[in-house]
């Protein structure tokens, strides 16, 4: 996994020989209260700004009412008035839609940090639980960690929406003109090789996070395996993942087909599924992008 490693390391660093397993345990659950704080803390800044946006709206709306009730009127004192209030305001509309976005994506980093922390304390649990000395605090704890990861991603997703769409945009449509000279071609080329770096940056993130999915995938289903060996000798009965079973997502998103569907609420082989089609368009989107901008400079009279 993408950072789990680096919080696994940095914890260990600091444990002493014989209480590695301990000391790591508690280092990252540290880490993991501090990404809470956090995500907390961005969830309160981004909707204090939402708000300011709001009030903001709702100004420049009733001012709007005012100057067309004062049009109607022909008060054109009064419309000039207006007019110069609105004017004044777009500005102040403007710098409080910027900070929505912009805390809108610092709520989402601060969510992807915290998940990350939440899988390194859950790689260390799992590594106790396959312990024969592991009991069921761990489990229970692990279970929670789990549950709690599944939160954070529904809670950003029900707040601000999907962070990505499943559907690419459609493929752009640049084309050479009968009367296009070398410099048009070359800066349609260029156009297209920005097209480029734009998807295969998608795809590596696409990469990075189903490798993620598929680590969780796994570590959850040892760790599974492993209780359920445990039970066959007791009555316990712990379940370890918290995964949101297919009937239910089809009950509570009827928009599974939908290129703005909800990824959380899928179980997790669903979203691997589904991140793993878009990863392939979004591939065989680099290739034919690739393949335009060559035939676009070769006709320029540029070398590969």
């Amino acid at each position: 996994m993408r950072r789990v490693a680096v919080l696994l390391a940095g914890a260990c660093s600091f444990a002493p020989v014989g209480s590695e397993a301990q000391a790591s345990s508690a280092s990252v659950a540290e880490v993991v209260a501090a990404r809470e704080m956090d995500f907390r803390a961005a969830r309160s800044e981004y909707f204090r700004a939402y708000e300011r946006w709001e009030s903001t709206e709702r100004e420049w709306n009733q001012l709007v009412n005012e100057r067309e009730a004062a049009r109607r009127s022909g008060n054109r004192t009064r419309v000039g008035q207006i007019y110069t209030q609105v004017q004044g305001l777009s500005g102040k509309i403007t710098q409080a839609e910027n900070e929505v976005r912009a805390l809108r994506e610092r709520w989402y980093d601060a969510g992807d940090a915290l998940v990350d922390a939440l899988d390194a304390h859950l790689e260390l649990l799992g590594q106790q639980i396959r312990r024969s000395s592991a009991d069921d605090l761990i489990a229970s704890l692990y279970q929670t960690q789990n549950r709690r990861i599944r939160e954070v991603e529904a809670e950003l997703e029900r707040e601000l929406g999907p962070r990505r769409s499943l559907e690419l945009p459609p493929f752009p449509e640049v084309t050479i003109n009968d009367g296009d000279g070398r410099a048009e071609i070359l800066s349609k080329a260029d156009y297209l090789g920005s097209k480029v770096e734009q998807h295969q940056e998608l795809l590596d993130d696409l990469d990075a996070e189903i490798e993620d999915l598929q680590a969780r995938q796994r570590r959850d289903q040892a760790v599974a395996d492993f209780r359920a060996g445990l039970d066959r000798f007791d009555d316990i009965q712990l379940p370890i993942t918290d995964e949101v079973s297919g009937e239910e997502a089809l009950v509570e998103g009827q928009v599974l087909d939908s290129a703005v569907v909800n990824l959380s609420r899928l179980p997790i082989e669903e979203r691997i599924r589904r991140l793993g089609l878009l990863r392939d368009e979004v591939a065989e989107r680099v290739a034919q992008l690739a393949e335009r901008v060559a035939q676009f400079r070769a006709q320029a009279g540029v070398g590969a």
